[in-house]
């Protein structure tokens, strides 16, 4: 299974996922990212950006506070 990397950005800083977690896929990636992100996002930051293992962006999940994850379908 290919390794993603979630990562968090609040608009000047980058909070680096330096783990990542093995999942199918894209998908699966942006699930967990909603999932689990907008307990962190509450407190750090309005963006989670979701890499591969060499760096590259395949996602990113923007919330918007007191709304929780906006969908708008960026796909690289």
């Amino acid at each position: 299974m290919p390794r993603f990397y979630i990562h968090l950005a609040d608009g000047k800083d980058t909070f680096t996922d330096v783990g990542g977690v093995e999942l199918a896929d894209v998908r699966e990636a942006r699930s967990m990212a909603v999932s689990h992100g907008a307990s962190v996002i509450r407190r750090q930051g309005p963006v989670v950006l979701v890499t591969d293992k060499v760096g590259v962006l395949v996602d990113a999940v923007p919330f918007v506070p007191k709304l929780g994850p906006v969908d708008i379908s960026w796909h690289p």
